[in-house]
Formats: C-alpha cells, sequence, structure tokens
C-alpha cells in the first residue's frame, strides 16, 4: 500500500525564496498630516504582501515621483526572530543590477535581511515576512537585535537554567528620537528603529518584561519549523541581484527613506 507515492524532499528557504516584506519608514515632521507613522517614524507594509486584513493603521506611502502606495503602518511591532542575514553590495547604476560583495569595498553600502513572525499579524502570518532595510537603519536595527541577543537572550537563559532559542521572545521595536547621520555635505536626518527594553540593571523589571513577551508554547513549535527551514536561506548569499526583485524595488522607491552610504563600520563583526 501507498509504494508507488512518491514524496518530495523537504526543502528549505533558498536566497530566491520570496516573503512578505516590511519596510522601515524615517518619520519627518512634514509628513506626519498623510499619516502618523510618516511623522514618527515606523514600519509600512504593502497592502498587496499580504492575504488578508491585518487590522493596521492604513494609509498611503508617498514616493518621490509623486505617486503613492497603499500601506499598513505602525509605529511599533513585535517581532521574533527567525533568522538573519547582512551583505555588503552595489548597485550599477546604468543597469539597476545589485552586486554583493564578501568584503566592504569603497562606495558599498549594507543590506540587513531579518525573517521575523509578527505579534501583531496573529493567525493570519503562515510563514516568515521579511524586514529588509539598509543605509544607517540597518545599522540600528543590526544593533538592536545584538543587543537582544547579547543581553536579553543570556539574562532569559540564566532564570530558565537552559539555553533558550532566538525566538522565544517578541522583540518590541519602534521609532527613535531624530538624529543627523552622514558627513557633510552629504548628511540626512532619520528615525532609527530602537529597542523598547527595561534598563539592564534593574533584573525585577528585565525578568517582568521576559514574562511578557514570551511567545508561548504553541508559537515555539511553529517558529522552530520556521527556523529548520530558514538555515539554507541565512547562509545563502547570491553574487548578483536583478533590479527586479521585489524587496529591492520596495526598498528603493520611497524617497524618504534613502540614506548616504557608506552605513557600517568595515571591522565591525557580523556574526553570520
Amino acid at each position: 500500500m501507498f509504494e508507488d507515492v512518491e514524496f518530495p524532499e523537504e526543502q528549505g528557504y533558498q536566497s530566491d525564496t520570496t516573503f512578505p516584506f516590511i519596510q522601515w519608514v524615517n518619520g519627518q515632521k512634514a509628513f506626519a498630516r498623510l499619516h502618523p507613522v510618516l511623522g514618527t517614524g515606523g514600519w509600512a507594509m504593502q497592502e498587496t504582501n499580504v492575504l488578508g486584513e491585518l487590522g493596521w493603521d492604513r494609509g498611503d506611502l508617498p514616493h518621490k515621483n509623486g505617486d503613492t502606495t497603499p500601506c499598513y503602518f505602525a509605529q511599533t511591532l513585535n517581532f521574533a526572530l527567525i533568522a538573519e542575514k547582512f551583505r555588503w553590495f552595489l548597485t550599477n547604476a546604468q543597469t539597476g543590477q545589485t552586486e554583493y560583495l564578501e568584503k566592504y569595498q569603497p562606495g558599498a553600502r549594507g543590506k540587513y535581511q531579518v525573517l521575523v513572525a509578527v505579534k501583531e499579524a496573529g493567525d493570519l502570518q503562515g510563514e516568515p515576512w521579511m524586514l529588509t532595510v539598509k543605509g544607517m537603519t540597518a545599522k540600528y536595527l543590526y544593533d538592536a537585535f545584538k543587543m537582544y541577543r547579547s543581553k536579553l537572550l543570556p539574562f532569559a537563559a540564566t532564570l530558565s537554567k537552559k539555553r533558550l532559542p532566538l525566538y522565544a521572545f517578541w522583540c518590541a521595536i519602534s521609532a527613535g528620537a531624530p538624529i543627523t547621520v552622514g558627513t557633510a555635505p552629504n548628511t540626512s536626518v532619520i528615525t532609527p528603529p530602537a529597542m523598547i527594553v527595561p534598563e539592564m540593571s534593574n533584573k525585577e523589571a528585565v525578568t517582568g518584561f521576559l514574562v511578557e513577551q514570551f511567545v508561548g508554547q504553541d508559537n515555539i513549535t511553529r517558529f522552530s519549523m520556521w527556523w529548520t527551514l530558514a538555515q539554507d536561506w541565512a547562509k545563502d548569499k547570491p553574487k548578483t541581484e536583478t533590479a527586479e526583485a521585489p524587496a529591492e524595488q520596495s526598498d528603493e522607491t520611497a524617497w524618504h527613506m534613502q540614506e548616504p552610504p557608506p552605513d557600517f563600520d568595515a571591522e565591525a563583526e557580523i556574526p553570520f
């Protein structure tokens, strides 16, 4: 019985796997009249990226050419980390093709991609979604998650007396205060992503925070499967990417998301 049934081998996510993606929007006070998040900074997700009604705030994301894109907006979102990778890249101005580099070169920019579960998506999320950010925004998001990996997770491990997976807790990421980045005359103002977390010196507050942010056993089981499928994706770093790649198009169209390169400290340790 069932001798002739062929079961395909389970394949993980690859570098060319497409995911619904969420963008970071740097706030500008002049655009608060269009939507509060456009004034403060925060997260935007195109309506076409999800199947169903998210229930978040809706609005239009403006572009440099005057067009707008219908989006869901949120100033703060809670993420469980599934997998991540960082790459240096150069973009050919004539062809639009992105070339990924083994190490930093002058003029290169940093691209940080994170596969996440989103608490606010609830049961609507059936697979990881991707945070894709560049420039100084990528550095600040990377630093926020680095703090979670290096401080919050080890603290939680001491409480549980066992090693906990990356996706065990929700990370609340919101827009920070405006700062100026770059060197004159190429400077710009961004509202960098920042993690909402108590002072690590207050152990009682941190413990209570972790209890509130625990994803729960059902999600641990679900996210574990996503983590397993994402390992090939995290290690696979293609050398080129065409201009038609969905995340690339989205990252480059919103005019107020542009930031001056270079972005990361070339000597910084990237643990993946």
